[in-house]
């Protein structure tokens, strides 16, 4: 199956989806021989999660987050499958889920007559479209890209999953009060990565969506879809809308100078204040769309003829994460979080040659007590300010 470019782009014109074609892209889909993941409603939350069709998507909900806080509901109308269909931002589950899975079991042994074999179990991943990913959501993809296809230590696995999965992108319409993407430099508009891509507008009678291809899968999908070109009318409504999203994003801080203000960070005052709210869950690595950190755990059974070795998602918040012969090289909530936000933000261009935040803000929203990473640079880069000595100003 052919690899979705990591920096591809609109291949073609632009065109026209009727909302009520929207099944028809779908079964397409899975005609191609590929399973169903999409956006759904589920403990209350817009989770990634296998689908059958348009049905299930989350037609007619919005969400309202903020630090700490997040809500989705419907729209009140009243009317069965009434409403846009991708309203909502994004949930606490990103593409990460499906291409580097937060369990996997990676070797096998068995004992027989006093040789143990050892087989590397075969991954079950079918070829997977998802359905719904936001410009966050694939500059992430493009930063694991970046980590887990590397030339030195490539995850095989992740490759796979990579290659068999196609991407279709969406649009934002309605940022959330959490999301920064254009602090990050992103934006609400999918621009790269997609194979194709939905801009979802009007509403009852105008409900469409502009659809574009970024790959020759999507260019393969369009062709056997009933679309009209698009009209400078309906790419001026995209264009409006556009505006509108980058105007709700304006208020952000700007994050551009993260790398050198936290490098120059580390006796920052700032930190002991975190560390006083910080509960050390890992809610904002178990969220984050590109946290990578993995731990090893192996499970024998009772008989010790059988073992299995398991690669497990793990969190820098854990004691466990930096601990060596002897303890924890990171015992305080302190050094636990100067070590992520640190790395997330500053260290990871040493590593990686780019940052390693995509301004989701699920690490806003999903934290139990609200500790908006803005604020903390924010607060950070002013105490560095006031604390140049006064020779020096």
């Amino acid at each position: 199956m052919e690899t979705s470019s990591v920096g591809n782009t609109n291949t073609g014109s632009i065109h026209v989806l009727a909302a009520a074609d929207l099944s028809a892209l779908l079964e397409a889909i899975v005609a191609e021989g590929y399973r169903l993941v999409g956006p759904r409603i589920r403990n209350g939350t817009a989770v990634l999660d296998e689908i059958s069709g348009a049905a299930q998507l989350p037609r007619g909900y919005r969400d309202s987050q903020r630090p700490g806080e997040y809500r989705i509901s419907a729209n009140g109308s009243g009317e069965t499958n009434a409403g846009r269909y991708f309203d909502y931002v994004v949930g606490p589950t990103s593409v990460k889920r499906f291409l580097y899975p937060p369990r996997r079991k990676v070797l096998e042994a068995e004992r027989s007559g006093g040789q143990w074999k050892i087989t590397e179990p075969a991954d079950d991943y079918p070829p997977t479209a998802i359905v719904g990913l936001r410009s966050c959501d694939l500059a992430a993809v493009r930063i694991l890209d970046r980590v887990l296809l590397n030339d030195i230590y490539p995850d095989p696995v992740y490759a796979a999953r990579r290659k068999a999965t196609l991407m279709i992108g969406v649009d934002c319409a309605h940022p959330s009060e959490t999301c920064f993407c254009t602090s990050m430099g992103g934006g609400p508009s999918v621009e790269s990565g997609y194979d194709l891509n939905l801009t979802e507008l009007g509403d009852g009678a105008t409900h469409r969506f502009l659809i574009a291809a970024g790959s020759d899968r999507g260019e393969k999908l369009m062709a056997s879809l009933r679309l009209s070109t698009a009209t400078s009318d309906d790419l001026a409504a995209g264009a409006a809308q556009r505006k509108s999203a980058e105007a709700a994003l304006a208020q952000n801080p700007p994050m551009q100078d993260a790398r050198e203000v936290l490098a120059n960070a580390w006796n920052s005052t700032r930190w002991d204040s975190i560390a006083q709210r910080c509960m050390a869950c890992a809610n904002c690595t178990m969220s984050c769309p590109t946290c990578f950190c993995v731990d090893i755990e192996d499970e024998t059974d009772l008989t010790g003829e059988h073992a299995d070795r398991w690669q497990t998602w793990d969190s820098c918040f854990t004691m466990g994460h930096s601990y060596v012969h002897g303890g924890a090289v990171r015992k305080e909530t302190t050094s636990r979080y100067r070590q992520w936000m640190t790395h997330k933000l500053s260290s990871w261009h040493d590593q990686f040659e780019m940052s390693g935040c995509t301004g989701c803000g699920r690490c806003i929203t999903w934290c139990p007590v609200g500790i908006d990473i803005r604020e903390e640079l924010a607060a950070i880069r002013t105490d560095q300010k006031t604390d140049v000595p006064e020779a020096a100003q």
